[in-house]
């Protein structure tokens, strides 16, 4: 049976509505899907860079406060005059007492040729020589106090350094230092959802809790993946641990030892991220759909 004319025009006409609602409603799917993960990446891309960025300030924090505290030690102790008279009577006993004072973890008193004369809280031993550690090389080239991150005990510390001079002479340097430790991450975390850890080479020296109210045994990320990650902070990958799936990046620590390769590992939890970027998704979706669905009425 043959269609009339007019319902002939009827269903071309409701064919091509159909046609260009369905493409209207693709191309706001498209338009939808691509501008949420701008602002999704965006947004992370900042919190990222926001918690980097505290972390490293509260180290450099953290450098200036122990160089404070390494000067005040040489001057209230008359360690230079010691050194000078070769009294080497009761320095244990008094960097003890300053360990205690300046609530620091580790005190090293050096001599001219980068021996240790006298320790307390350090990992070395009293001789050792720690002339070939960058912030003695430098403290002594420049007789200026310096700020290094080592490695100690399986962790990363921040030393601070100031010389012993006298008469232009530098007789030694005092080295303070504070371990960067879990207690320590957890404190400069900006929310619940960012988490944190410190990496020597591959190994983790210190992290806040990742999932399941635990810290980071071993780097959640294979070895080759988090090269990639080092070689551009801009770079995010999605990784499962412990059940639980983070948006992981990572950068470089500054300020560190030569001999060390130590790095910030930093990671958000998906499910926050995820439950954003679905509520703005649909509220980005309607308002295109709606543009298209007017436009559409108007024109016809």
């Amino acid at each position: 049976m043959k269609l009339p004319f007019y319902k002939k025009i009827i269903v071309k006409i409701f064919i091509t509505i159909s046609v260009i609602l369905s493409l209207s409603f693709f191309t706001s799917y498209i338009i939808t899907t691509t501008y949420t993960n701008n602002i999704i990446n965006k947004n992370i891309s900042k919190e990222f860079t926001n918690a980097l960025n505290i972390a490293e300030n509260f180290i450099k924090v953290i450098g200036q406060t122990s160089q404070i505290w390494a000067k005040h030690t040489i001057l209230n102790n008359d360690l230079t005059n010691k050194i000078i008279t070769k009294d080497l009577s009761n320095l244990s006993n008094i960097l003890k007492i300053e360990k205690n004072i300046i609530s620091a973890d580790s005190i090293i008193l050096l001599n001219k040729k980068g021996q240790i004369i006298s320790q307390v809280g350090s990992n070395y031993q009293v001789t050792d020589y720690l002339s070939y550690q960058d912030i003695v090389k430098q403290t002594f080239l420049l007789k200026a106090p310096i700020t290094k991150i080592l490695r100690e005990r399986e962790s990363l510390i921040v030393y601070s350094s100031y010389p012993i001079i006298d008469k232009a002479t530098i007789l030694g340097m005092v080295l303070i230092g504070y371990f960067i430790n879990d207690t320590f991450l957890e404190n400069i975390k900006t929310n619940d959802n960012i988490k944190l850890a410190f990496v020597g080479n591959s190994a983790i020296m210190s992290s806040t809790k990742w999932g399941e109210e635990t810290t980071l045994d071993i780097l959640p990320v294979d070895y080759i993946a988090y090269q990639t990650l080092l070689k551009n902070q801009n770079h995010f990958k999605r990784i499962n641990h412990k059940n639980n799936e983070y948006i992981v990046s990572a950068r470089k620590l500054k300020n560190i030892d030569s001999s060390i390769s130590a790095s910030i590992l930093i990671g958000h939890t998906t499910k926050y991220i995820d439950r954003i970027k679905d509520e703005l998704f649909y509220q980005i979706l309607i308002l295109f759909s709606s543009v298209f669905l007017i436009t559409l009425i108007i024109l016809l």
